[in-house]
């Protein structure tokens, strides 16, 4: 499937998730979303959307250090939930820090499956989980990683309350932020790449934190462009922007990845 095909069915799934009209089923932001990721051909056309190419795989390798960075300061190895772990690139990261138990989930049948099919002879528990309220016991996890759904979210209270419940006393919470973001301004970008996105000052981040009892022990800032754009530069373009990242202010750059603990 070439992307141009992933991108166009992409496009026809989530206009029709838009509609609110006819049986009503689909409004919320939330309930979009869920429709869009759990599409077979969207999640089969993900990462290559996204990853397959030179600029992409860089856009990954620039997330995969930043994660493994903050994963390297968690002393308390009990229990890490990946959530949602989508395509599950990220668990074969996650696999090498030797947690007791490592846990995947994802509202997506479709990511799911994906994610079973690639890892089945590694001892992951994937379970399906709606982010907002998942069927978790209090404290259950010493870290929880929950890599690119934050800037999907419009109720961004909610998923750090729910993140508060599950998460023990002293654990760990690894996210990221947008700082800005071209689908914030215009449509196009956004009908094509799964809707609306929100994006986050660092005041907003630092009271997320404070209103649900975490404090932060970290942040990395990442990319000078959206990092879909970086899959379609030609590298001697994305060589320039590698190398421009090296002088540019943190404060212009497009994501941040942040460390929080839970405080005791």
């Amino acid at each position: 499937m070439d992307v141009f095909t992933v991108k166009n069915s992409a496009l026809n799934l989530f206009r029709q998730a838009q509609k609110q009209e006819g049986d009503g089923k689909i409004k919320t932001i939330k309930e979009q979303k869920q429709t869009f990721y759990s599409d077979d051909e969207t999640v089969q056309g993900y990462d290559d959307l996204r990853f397959n190419k030179l600029g992409g795989q860089y856009v990954h390798l620039s997330e995969s250090l930043a994660i493994t960075d903050f994963l390297e300061r968690v002393n308390n190895r009990h229990s890490l939930l990946d959530i949602p772990t989508g395509t599950g690139r990220m668990l074969v990261h996650l696999l090498g820090f030797k947690f007791d138990r490592l846990f995947a989930a994802d509202y997506s049948d479709a990511m799911l499956s994906l994610c079973q099919t690639k890892y089945r002879d590694q001892n992951i528990h994937f379970t399906k989980q709606d982010i907002y309220h998942t069927s978790f016991d209090d404290k259950a996890f010493s870290c929880l990683l929950s890599s690119r759904f934050l800037f999907h979210s419009d109720e961004q209270n909610r998923v750090f309350k729910e993140f508060s419940r599950i998460i023990s006393p002293g654990g760990f919470l690894i996210a990221d932020t947008l700082r800005w973001s071209p689908r914030t301004w215009t449509r196009v970008f956004s009908t094509r790449l799964g809707g609306q996105l929100y994006t986050n000052s660092e005041q907003s981040v630092v009271q997320l934190a404070s209103n649900h009892d975490f404090s932060i022990l970290g942040v990395k800032s990442l990319l000078i462009l959206p990092s879909f754009f970086y899959n379609f530069m030609p590298q001697p373009i994305l060589n320039f922007f590698i190398w421009l990242e090296h002088y540019w202010p943190d404060r212009w750059m497009t994501k941040r990845m942040w460390l929080f603990q839970k405080n005791n």
